[in-house]
């Protein structure tokens, strides 16, 4: 059974894009094969118009003009800062490596550390020399396998968001590997949703999140809701909650029975004294928000909220019908 299969992909100038898939679906196969780092059978692979895999013929990784992050950042820890940024650059004179290092030291700020050692800095700052080495080069297209899975939460997305935008300040490509969705939101200019060797769906964000195409997708990306729904016409349907109304068609047949996918964020609760929709099962306090499991007549609901509702309380629920999404229903 082939790793990659029938998979076609195309990084426009100064894009970024993230690979995201559970372990084993091929993500990080397909970022070696890119770098070089792995044998390819069939296909074929072009950087900026040049053919460097095809048929019996690879080209060496280090002739490529890729450059790569690693998870574990493999910096070498007999080096200074300096050193690690300028392994790359041999062939160049000691005046072409001190400008080069002094331009990168500034982009990563890290001004003031060149003499430092590795075990010296923070997890964010050997992050900061990882890139600067793999920028150094003047790479065309940057690799980046998992680069944020050893940094801290609290400065993991100010982190994401600096190497967003040095990548945008230096016109550089991005291929990123991740199986963290929030950082593939945060990171990508778009996304695509890889499983079992395939391109499930590709995109911006926003669009796979809000549209996506099938139920993998759909709660690969976020927490999902179904609702059973009944088509009355090209805007309007009804389930257990009532009837709803979009602005948009939503290219429903009517008299279809579809599963209606809603977020957690799209449901409004409010405490009912009457019969309501249904009743607090529990009550999950998240920080800046709760998460709350509805129990309805015929199943339940994830609902995210900021207001404080007590469990054992029935509510009522409405949801937003901006873009609604709809899919064949589940019988089992």
């Amino acid at each position: 059974m082939p790793v990659l299969d029938n998979l076609s992909l195309t990084a426009r100038d100064n894009e970024i894009i993230c690979l995201l898939g559970a372990s084993g679906c091929g993500k990080t196969t397909l970022l070696k094969a890119v770098a070089g780092l792995q044998p390819v059978e069939r296909g074929t692979i072009a950087l900026a118009g040049r053919m460097v895999q095809q048929a019996r013929y690879s080209l060496a990784p280090e002739r490529r003009g890729v450059g790569m992050i690693f998870q574990d950042y493999a910096l070498f820890p007999h080096l200074t800062v300096a050193g690690n940024i300028a392994f790359g650059l041999s062939d160049r004179s000691s005046s072409a490596v001190s400008a080069v290092l002094r331009r990168m030291l500034a982009l990563v700020q890290l001004d003031g550390l060149a003499d430092r050692y590795p075990h010296e800095l923070s997890g964010g700052q050997q992050q900061r020399v990882a890139i600067a080495r793999a920028l150094a080069c003047e790479p065309k297209l940057l690799l980046l396998d998992e680069p944020f899975s050893n940094i801290d939460s609290q400065v993991r997305y100010s982190l994401i968001s600096a190497l967003r935008q040095i990548l945008k300040r230096q016109q550089v490509a991005a291929l990123f590997v991740t199986h963290n969705k929030e950082e593939a939101f945060a990171f990508a200019d778009r996304l695509a949703v890889m499983d079992n060797g395939r391109i499930v769906q590709i995109g911006s964000p926003a669009g796979l999140y809000r549209q996506p195409e099938n139920r993998f997708v759909a709660d690969f990306l976020g927490n999902s809701n179904y609702l059973r729904a009944t088509i009355v016409s090209e805007r309007r349907w009804t389930t257990a909650l009532g009837e709803h109304v979009s602005a948009q068609p939503h290219g429903q047949p009517a008299g279809a029975q579809c599963d209606w996918l809603v977020r957690p964020q799209d449901i409004t609760l409010v405490g009912d004294d009457g019969a309501g929709h249904g009743v607090i099962e529990d009550r999950l306090f998240m920080g800046t928000s709760n998460r709350y499991r509805i129990g309805l007549a015929d199943g339940w609901l994830d609902v995210q909220s900021d207001g404080w509702l007590e469990p054992g309380q029935r509510v009522r629920l409405s949801v937003a019908a901006r873009q609604p999404v709809f899919f064949a229903s589940h019988t089992g």
